[in-house]
Formats: C-alpha cells, structure tokens, sequence
C-alpha cells in the first residue's frame, strides 16, 4: 500500500462511516468496534454481523460451506505448528465468509465459481487484516443491506508491489478501486434492483399516498380484534408511539400463534410512564422478527425502522402479519 493512504482524507471518511455502520448494528449486542482492522480479523465480530443483519443464526460451516472448510483443513496440516487460535480464527472466517457469499449471490468454490467472478476477500486475507479485503467485504455488506448513510465516492487505494528480476527490482503499481462513484452505483441499483423489490407499501406510499390512512385503520382493527382478549390491553388508536417498541408485535404473534412468551425473554414496559431505550425497542423488534419466521413469515426490513417509528415499515410488517391470519376469527 502507497504510504500515507490510510490518511488521506476519502479513506479516513470511508473507515467513520464503516465504523459508525458497524457499532450502530452491533448496538443491539452491546459490541463496539473499536479498530476496523483488528476487530474484524478473527471473525467473531463479523459472525456477529451477519446474524444482526439477518436476523439469522449463521448456519454450520459444515453445512454452508463444505469445500472452504476441507480446504481449510488442508491448510492446518500444511502448518501444523500454527497456534491453535488461529486455526479456530480461520475456521470462524471460513463460516462467515460462506454464509456471506452465499447471501450475496457469489461462490468462492473452484467447482462452481460464477462467471467472472474474482473473489475480493478470502479467509487468509482477512486474519492477515489485510485493508483492501476488509474495505472491499464491508462495503458489499453496506451496498447489499441498503446503509442508510452514503458512502465516500470514488475510493482507489494505490498499491505497490516489488519483485525481484534478474538480480534488480521491479516495482509495480496497481488501483483498487473500493467505492467507485457511489451516486451513479445507487442510482443504477435503484432502477434495478428497487423496481424488484418495492412491495404494495412503496406503491402506497408513492403513487396513492391519500389512502395510507385507510389501510393504516384497517390493520389497527386487525391488530385491536385480536389483541382485546388479553385482559389488560388498551386498544390501538393510532400507529404512533404503540408499535415501535416491538412489544404489541410479540403479543399479537402470540395470541394469534397460541403460544405464551415469557417476560423474560423481552423488555417489557418500564413503570411510571417511562419508556424503553432505542436498544431495548430494537431487541422486542428482533424477537418479534423471528417469531415470524418461526411461523414461516418473511419480515421485510430492518428491526432498527420500527424502532425508529417508521410508519411505512410499521404497517408493512402490520400487514404481513395480517395477511397470514386475516382469517382467524
């Protein structure tokens, strides 16, 4: 790497902006990430990352990805006097980055690699705390979860490679370029990949936004229906200040799954009129998440926009509840 790089000012935004992404996520587990490199290196905190990202306990790497873990195997027993630490860091790596490679469409494995595909990290890369792997790995993690905040355009890391021939050295120079021009990169994502995914919300909210109204009382009576056969329940009058603390979410999935939550497996209402903090709201969120997968529901969205009061996202997960019980009497 040219030296200075890790200086020059895009670099130094593009590593706050990462990290501020990082320890914003990884809030709901109480992990702050205090150094990219390091903290990254031997998998824990990216293992961690995928799960918050998901929702999703990371799978077995037995299972995600066979091939990068008898090659890993390999590896061991070419350095058999290795610390054992590092072989568990390669393994964690090696879980991680399958399960990554998988959620972002790409395949790491020489049987069946995607077509001009040229793998940008890899296992040795990234416990080496190698920069450029680690930019270029958070970076497509950033793209592919929609990071709220942008990121610096045009990031291009200068590296300078020498080599000896015949008895002189020869230095050579190449460019990683680890952003590209992000405003041209959203929006060419978004004429795609939005028109993909926008669901009967966006369209809502977009082309006929005077009817929000409509469907917001239709799913408040949905959710108050239901709801009023537990004793203690005020019925919803309004969306706001009533959803975003996940707790409705998990006794509305319990009531109409028949199953009983237990008080200590979420934050429940402090007393007095007091109210929960953003990290406890995002946990009940979380919860109410998996239980809908649990009960074969795709939740659309991050926990952290419910949390965050968002109406659209609120309703839309509202709905997706609905629509799996809207026949429940």
């Amino acid at each position: 790497m040219a030296p200075g790089t890790l200086q020059r000012t895009d670099v130094v935004r593009l590593r706050e902006v990462l990290m501020d992404w990082l320890n914003e996520t990884l809030s709901v587990r109480r992990i702050m990430v205090q150094e990219l490199f390091d903290d990254l290196h031997d998998g824990q905190v990216l293992t961690e990352l995928l799960e918050v990202l998901t929702g999703q306990k990371i799978p077995s790497v037995q299972v995600v990805l066979p091939d990068m873990l008898e090659r890993s195997k390999h590896m061991d027993a070419g350095v058999a006097g290795e610390p054992m630490k590092r072989r568990r860091n390669r393994h964690r790596v090696a879980q991680a980055l399958g399960w990554m490679d998988q959620l972002l469409g790409l395949s790491q494995s020489p049987a069946s690699p995607r077509e001009g595909y040229r793998p940008k990290w890899t296992v040795e890369k990234i416990i080496s705390k190698d920069v450029v792997s680690i930019l270029h790995l958070l970076v497509a993690l950033a793209r592919h979860f929609n990071m709220r905040r942008p990121l610096p355009d045009n990031v291009i890391i200068e590296m300078i490679s020498v080599e000896r021939l015949h008895n002189r050295m020869r230095h050579s120079t190449r460019y990683e370029n680890i952003t590209e021009d992000e405003t041209r990169n959203r929006f060419s994502r978004g004429s795609i990949s939005s028109q993909e995914q926008k669901d009967a919300f966006d369209k809502l909210f977009d082309q006929v936004p005077e009817k929000v109204e409509v469907v917001t009382a239709s799913l408040i009576s949905f959710v108050n229906k239901h709801l009023k056969k537990i004793s203690w329940y005020e019925p919803v009058s309004g969306v706001k200040d009533r959803f975003e603390d996940g707790i409705l979410f998990i006794h509305l999935l319990a009531v109409l799954g028949g199953y009983f939550v237990r008080l200590n497996e979420y934050n429940a209402s402090p007393a007095h009129g007091q109210k929960l903090n953003h990290l406890q709201k995002v946990k009940n969120v979380g919860l109410a998440y998996r239980l809908m997968e649990e009960d074969g529901m795709e939740p659309r969205g991050m926990p952290d926009d419910i949390a965050n009061g968002d109406l659209k996202a609120t309703l839309r997960i509202t709905y997706i509840i609905f629509n799996k019980y809207k026949s429940t009497p």
